[in-house]
């Protein structure tokens, strides 16, 4: 099934696109809403949007425009990494091969969770995964 990213530049934008999603998702969607809606609120009051390195908002659709998929690229810190929400591989693929990705950010060289989650997406019986460092945590669960 071939699926439409969209990236956005503006929170209130990808809020009225993707607000279904993130409504279904509301624990795992936290992240991206509450970075998004504090991005709105201090546009809404004047303050001007941070500058500096890359910042968009992704949707994806399905065949029939449904949003399927959300991530957004906010870090004000390198190397920017975007923040996804869980979705399909060949998703993953197709944002890494848009033109607003550079897919080198993500070089496994320099971030060793990517590579451990890419491998782990290879097998299927994982369906799961919890990787914690001290306060830190990962959580990774394969979509349905």
């Amino acid at each position: 099934m071939a699926h439409v990213l969209e990236f956005l530049h503006d929170p209130d934008a990808f809020l009225a696109e993707a607000v279904e999603l993130l409504a279904a998702t509301p624990v795992e969607s936290t992240v991206v809403a509450g970075v998004t809606a504090r991005m709105s609120a201090d546009a809404d009051a004047g303050s001007q949007a941070p500058g500096g390195f890359p910042l968009w908002w992704l949707v994806v659709r399905d065949g029939a425009g449904r949003v399927v998929g959300a991530g957004m690229r906010t870090a004000p810190f390198a190397p920017h990494p975007p923040y996804l929400l869980t979705m399909p591989e060949e998703q993953v693929d197709a944002m890494l091969g848009s033109k607003p990705v550079a897919a080198r950010s993500l070089s496994s060289r320099r971030h060793p969770v990517v590579t451990l989650l890419r491998e782990v997406a290879k097998r299927p019986s994982v369906t799961e995964l919890r990787v914690r460092k001290g306060d830190e945590l990962v959580e990774w669960r394969r979509a349905t």
